[in-house]
């Protein structure tokens, strides 16, 4: 029997078997096309290289395939050879969840696919046991939870400030040490479309073949998927996961030319103003990104990296921000928690002493200030945008941040 392990290298990620009475190879994939050949040939795969560069495979393969033997890899619609294919429905995520999988056919034989028993099965919990458990960080038990809690009011950290009057001066005589909130654009030197941008505009001016990063909300990890299939799943009527796209950076696209960066983003950012055109290393693409989230996207605590400020912008929807003050001892918590391997079952907040809930309605804007450790929750469907930047008004956070990173 042909040993598709032995072509794929040692790089695979999960294996789960097609039990079938007629091809009964053991297979590995995170969701795969399959096709299975009634003779004996060889024949050649057509791969997918941006999608397959991981598994050191070539675009394309000659293989050795036995009577009736099965083939599988890790994506849909990638394998074409002029013999019956079968595509087998099974999501690239939800495939290491798999322990034996039976195709439509065999299901009226066998019975439904099989899930692998999980030791920590409860992190993902549906609300439908009643263990007392540790919940994950993202969970529909966790989002009701965090739903129905109570915070002190963001009116005690936020500032809020017209736009015409955040300056240069105003932030070099009050300091940025605190979230601003800026309930109109109106002064603000900030560009974005018009309320009426969709996200099919997005994939439209982005382009439906770039791979973005998507984060499984339930699960918390982290995934590749091109544009154009995380819009086809935020249009679906039926979303059987929660799927959060938040650093879609697109300076480089068609896109670009929509949006601009607060007026007092680029007079503060030091990449905007000091990064040499003649350097070695490109200048960072921090400015531009894209949020695409759906109800119910949870992004955990964090800061951001090297204690970069950050600005935010909700075009259409809304998103609440959590926020903790970046005061030593905060600083050290966080750090602790961060590095604590169950640390997606323990939510940051309540180990700090006061954690503000801040809602940013469409059309407003926030700033956060270096060094603050903030999460965030989408309640409806929301399209944002937002940037990172550097700045002489933060130095001594900045330097203290990145001993965290």
């Amino acid at each position: 029997m042909y040993s598709i392990q032995q072509q794929l290298g040692q790089e695979q990620k999960g294996r789960f078997q097609h039990q079938c009475l007629k091809h009964k190879l053991i297979l590995v994939g995170d969701g795969f096309t399959s096709a299975f050949l009634e003779t004996p040939k060889k024949v050649f795969v057509t791969l997918n290289r941006a999608k397959y560069q991981w598994l050191n495979i070539k675009p394309a393969v000659p293989l050795d395939l036995v009577p009736g033997g099965h083939l599988g890899y890790t994506m849909k619609w990638v394998i074409q050879v002029p013999h019956h294919v079968c595509c087998v429905g099974v999501e690239e995520e939800e495939a290491p969840d798999i322990d034996i999988y039976h195709c439509p056919n065999c299901e009226k034989t066998h019975g439904k696919s099989t899930l692998k028993k999980k030791r920590n099965w409860h992190k993902h919990d549906t609300g439908q046991t009643t263990d007392v458990k540790p919940v994950q960080n993202g969970s529909q038990v966790f989002i009701k939870e965090l739903r129905s809690r109570t915070f002190p009011s963001a009116d005690d950290v936020v500032i809020k400030v017209p736009g015409s009057q955040l300056t240069l001066d105003y932030l070099e005589d009050r300091g940025f040490t605190e979230p601003i909130l800026v309930p109109k654009k109106d002064g603000l030197g900030l560009a974005v479309p018009a309320p009426t941008f969709y996200v099919s505009d997005v994939e439209n001016y982005v382009g439906p073949e770039r791979s973005v990063d998507v984060t499984d909300v339930t699960k918390q990890k982290d995934c590749k998927m091109k544009l154009k299939e995380f819009v086809d799943y935020y249009y679906s009527t039926n979303r059987k996961r929660v799927l959060n796209v938040t650093n879609l950076e697109f300076s480089d696209t068609r896109m670009s030319s929509f949006v601009e960066p607060p007026e007092i983003v680029k007079k503060l950012s030091w990449v905007e103003n000091y990064w040499p055109d003649d350097a070695l290393l490109a200048k960072p693409k921090v400015t531009k990104y894209c949020l695409i989230c759906v109800k119910d996207s949870y992004t955990d605590f964090h800061i951001d990296s090297g204690g970069a400020s950050a600005w935010y912008h909700v075009l259409k929807g809304e998103k609440i921000f959590y926020l903790i003050k970046p005061a030593s001892a905060n600083l050290s918590l966080y750090e602790r928690w961060q590095s604590a391997a169950n640390h997606s079952e323990m939510f940051f907040a309540d180990q700090v002493d006061k954690c503000y809930k801040c809602t940013v309605k469409q059309g407003q804007t926030l700033f956060i200030p270096s060094g603050w450790i903030y999460a965030t929750l989408t309640p409806v469907d929301c399209l944002a945008f937002s940037g990172h930047f550097l700045h002489s008004l933060s130095i001594e956070m900045q330097m203290r941040v990145t001993q965290i990173w």
